[in-house]
């Protein structure tokens, strides 16, 4: 069924009843003449909702009438994600279990599910729409929402449907973990796998149905942990959104959260892996310090740099050109390392977070800055050796370089 042509109708004609006939006439009458405007609906749909108003009447009113069921079966998933959860004017039935308070729990509940069914069945097709869109812009937190207040809407077809584009989502994270250099898909295409929201989303839909599938991921994380060097850091997080699920088992509970702790020291870097020198320099991301020192240290640091740059602008403007050529070089050399924020693995309060972006940019900065001037001393060094050698030195210091780099 077509649910534009409800909002149609209840547009065009005021104050519209579905338990009046004459409502309902003027609306089939009105939609007929709709259809030969708008190519968008066809007769077949307009049929279907007109027995619809016939068949059920004002049956499905409690729940059409609830501004989130609105939001579900018209796929707005913008107003959805701004309503505020829980709320007793979002409850299904909360008007209904009054009407009916003459009525045993048993009988009332009864009622209720057979609605429920009912709703679930006629409206799938926009209620599946509404769970793949939100799926689509990966809105995490809608779900958990229509599954934890919501989840009787959901029929077996869609719930089973569901489950299955969920379980393919699982596997690609599960079968991505041995291979370090698809961890940047990470960062975009497959985000999901270091989303807590995504997890935690996974154990309010079915936790039982999951668990065993997080903990594959968890185990495969486990496995190859001694695999990367900085990449690492990307096992962090898939161990710490993991963590989020709310698993059954106790056990699985238990190795999760231990699993997490473990995450956040591989976010520090283990003394015990071998890093190399801008890993060293990269590192300051995750050293902690009071966030008075810290906004101390940021404001004389971006002084620091801003009268430099000022200097060097008014005394040899022609070096800025260089300065920022090799920068610009040396960020794209080692741009995957940068893009490692470490801080954002860790749990922060919102009001850190502005003072943990400008210390990850300067961070990268000052590594930036490191680099681009012992980029200028090799450069240096070989021009020297280039001139006083007539080439030979630079021969000797190739062959000197292969041999270290074999040893």
């Amino acid at each position: 069924m077509n649910i534009k042509l409800l909002r149609v109708i209840q547009n065009s004609i005021p104050n519209f009843d579905v338990s009046n006939t004459e409502d309902i006439i003027k609306a089939e009458k009105f939609l007929k003449r709709e259809i030969k405007l708008n190519t968008e609906f066809t007769p077949k749909e307009v049929d279907e909702i007109i027995n619809f108003f016939k068949i059920y009447g004002s049956r499905f009113d409690i729940l059409l009438s609830n501004e989130a069921v609105n939001c579900i079966i018209n796929g707005n998933t913008f107003s959805f994600s701004r309503l505020n959860f829980p709320s007793v004017k979002l409850k299904l039935f909360e008007d209904q279990s009054k009407r009916l308070s003459c009525l045993d729990n048993e009988k009332l509940l009864e009622t209720q599910h057979s609605l429920c069914e009912d709703f679930a069945n006629i409206f799938s097709e926009s209620i599946w729409q509404f769970i793949q869109t939100n799926l689509l812009e990966e809105n995490w937190l809608n779900l958990i929402k229509v599954f934890k207040y919501y989840h009787s809407l959901i029929n077996y077809e869609n719930f089973e449907k569901l489950n299955t584009i969920l379980t393919q989502k699982n596997n690609v994270i599960f079968e991505l973990i041995p291979f370090e250099e698809k961890y940047k898909l990470l960062n975009g295409q497959y985000a999901y796998g270091t989303n807590e929201n995504y997890f935690r989303m996974l154990s309010v839909i079915d936790a039982y149905y999951f668990e065993e599938q997080v903990n594959r991921i968890n185990s495969n994380v486990v496995n190859y942990q001694k695999k990367s060097k900085y990449y690492k850091v990307y096992l962090a997080k898939i161990l710490i959104a993991i963590s989020n699920f709310e698993a059954v088992s106790d056990e699985i509970i238990r190795v999760l959260a231990d699993n997490k702790k473990i995450a956040y020291l591989w976010i520090r870097y283990d003394e015990r892996i071998d890093r190399s020198f801008i890993d060293n320099l990269l590192i300051l991301k995750s050293k902690k310090f009071s966030a008075r020192a810290e906004w101390i240290i940021l404001s004389v640091y971006f002084l620091i740099i801003f009268l430099l740059y000022l200097n060097a602008y008014f005394l040899y403007s022609s070096l800025i050109i260089i300065a920022f050529v090799l920068e610009i070089i040396v960020y794209l050399v080692y741009r995957e390392r940068f893009s490692i924020d470490y801080f954002s693995l860790m749990p922060v309060d919102k009001k850190d977070k502005f003072r943990l972006v400008l210390k990850n940019i300067a961070v990268n900065s000052f590594v930036i800055q490191i680099m681009s001037l012992l980029a200028c001393l090799l450069l240096l060094i070989i021009a020297i050796i280039a001139i006083y050698s007539a080439g030979f030195g630079l021969f000797l210091l190739a062959r000197l370089y292969m041999y270290l780099k074999n040893k």
